[in-house]
């Protein structure tokens, strides 16, 4: 009996014990492992990244610029010609514009503000540097004469037996008393402005009266700087005061000193003539080829030299004194000799 009692509790224990471990197993289940083991949330997706295109910043508008299409133009303190002058420009000066209505613009030149009339400008585009048809070119420019004559010998070409003067006489307005080389100087400078606007080298054999050089120490600047082309300026007279008209001289084809330049000599100068001729409105007289010149026989480059008008003509004389003339004569030559470059 004692022995089925204590079976009997030892089986009483044994289920008891299976019960409250299956008990614990399932308050575990269902309580702890649910909040301890919850499914972990998906990864947040990278954003995608859409590229923002870098804007180029916009280049600044150039100012417009205007130039002078007149021979010369006053620029006045306001919009009307009863208004003050505050300063004359020539022809192809630039100027920057400030604003424009329908006939005045006010414009900016050499820090003024001034107005033009806008039938006197046109819209102006700075040529690009490499486009500059003066670009490497070497131009001798020589105001012929100066302020006082030399009687002295010198000879006409290299080698040469024949003398002639270092020096001749000038010529004298009849009217305007203007002295030959001092209106040959005058001409030579605004060429110098001219061509140097356009790319061209230039050298001067004088740039003020107070000289004493031969033809033959003129022409031979010009050939130590290896210039391209020589011109040398002159003004013309004659006992005949109706003769008037530019004309050209250069060395002839059987010239004993300088024939290895005739060609080209005879280009620049049939080139400038027409273009001078063209640019003045006056009668073209063509070229004179001679032997005689001490400035055309010294010469190793291409040379002309340009009468540019007669000083014993009235008509003449009168507007070559004239700063709009001579500015033609200038724009003449410098087309001329981009004609002759491009030829």
């Amino acid at each position: 009996m004692n022995i089925l009692k204590k079976l009997g509790l030892s089986l009483l224990i044994i289920v008891l014990s299976l019960g409250c471990g299956f008990l614990i197993y399932y308050v575990q289940g269902k309580y702890f492992n649910g909040r301890n083991s919850a499914t972990p949330a998906p990864p947040t997706p990278t954003p995608e990244v859409t590229e923002v295109p870098t804007e180029t910043p916009s280049e600044e508008p150039v100012q417009q610029q205007f130039v002078i299409t007149n021979d010369t133009v006053n620029l006045r303190q306001g919009p009307g010609t009863n208004t003050a002058v505050v300063v004359k420009v020539p022809a192809n000066t630039v100027l920057q514009l400030i604003y424009a209505d329908a006939e005045w613009s006010s414009v900016v030149y050499e820090g003024q503000t001034a107005y033009v009339k806008n039938e006197f400008v046109a819209p102006y585009t700075q040529p690009a540097a490499s486009a500059q048809i003066g670009a490497g070119k070497i131009i001798a420019i020589d105001p012929g004469h100066q302020m006082g004559v030399d009687s002295a010998p010198e000879p006409v070409g290299p080698g040469a037996a024949e003398q002639t003067a270092r020096v001749s006489r000038e010529i004298t307005g009849t009217r305007s008393r203007k002295a030959e080389s001092e209106l040959n100087l005058e001409v030579a400078l605004k060429l110098k402005a001219a061509l140097e606007a356009v790319g061209y080298q230039v050298v001067m054999t004088r740039d003020t009266q107070s000289v004493n050089l031969s033809n033959a120490e003129r022409a031979q600047i010009a050939n130590n700087a290896n210039a391209n082309a020589c011109i040398s300026l002159h003004a013309n007279g004659s006992t005949d005061d109706s003769v008037k008209g530019v004309m050209t001289v250069c060395p002839t084809a059987a010239n004993p000193y300088c024939a290895a330049i005739y060609n080209n000599s005879y280009r620049l100068s049939n080139a400038v003539v027409n273009a001078v001729a063209a640019s003045a409105g006056t009668v073209n007289a063509g070229i004179w080829q001679t032997d005689t010149m001490a400035g055309l026989n010294w010469s190793t480059v291409p040379v002309t030299i340009l009468e540019m008008g007669y000083l014993t003509n009235a008509e003449e004389e009168q507007q070559l004194v004239t700063e709009d003339y001579q500015n033609k004569i200038v724009q003449g030559i410098v087309e001329g000799l981009n004609q002759y470059f491009t030829q």
